[in-house]
């Protein structure tokens, strides 16, 4: 299980390349296409939200804060998990990789939704529990909450540093309010 749990955050590609030992593409191409044929039916409905999830996004939108979600997932499965957990309505953009697997590194996806929205990035915040969410977001400027509800370990985002740790969604609104 653990094993799994490192997979969950980083593009999916370089996880199933970890996972098989091998940077064959067409290897790697099959196994994400048994993944996808699964996860594209039931397993993106088997997501669970966090329980504080959505009155935290509820209180950020009650404070005038934008959202957009910045994903290494596919965007359109993000779309999808969104909308079945009827939260999809918080957010103005959504940004994800594609089905290919093209634009699905953390600092490529911050840049592209700074750059669609014209977003200062002093004025951002990624709210992330993965070091790459962190490393992504500082790579462009960007503040940084990490959180330790996700799938990252609590020492894994200590290492990459965010300006910020909560330990619950209740929290985020508040860090938010002090910046």
């Amino acid at each position: 299980m653990e094993t799994i749990r490192t997979c969950i955050g980083p593009p999916l590609q370089d996880s199933l390349s970890r996972l098989l030992g091998t940077q064959n593409p067409d290897m790697i191409n099959e196994a994400l296409t048994l993944y996808r044929s699964k996860y594209s039916t039931t397993g993106l409905y088997e997501n669970v939200i966090y329980p504080g999830v959505p009155g935290m996004l509820a209180a950020l939108v009650k404070q005038d804060c934008t959202l957009h979600l910045v994903t290494s997932k596919p965007v359109v499965y993000a779309s999808k998990i969104l909308e079945y957990f009827s939260i999809l309505c918080r957010f103005k953009g959504l940004y994800g990789s594609s089905l290919e697997g093209g634009n699905s590194e953390k600092t490529e996806l911050i840049q592209e939704a700074l750059e669609d929205q014209s977003i200062d990035p002093s004025l951002a915040i990624m709210i992330g529990d993965r070091k790459h969410d962190i490393e992504g977001a500082r790579a462009n400027s960007v503040g940084t909450i990490g959180v330790t509800w996700g799938f990252g370990t609590k020492q894994e985002l200590i290492t990459a540093s965010p300006r910020f740790l909560v330990d619950h969604p209740s929290e985020i609104p508040g860090v938010v309010l002090s910046l």
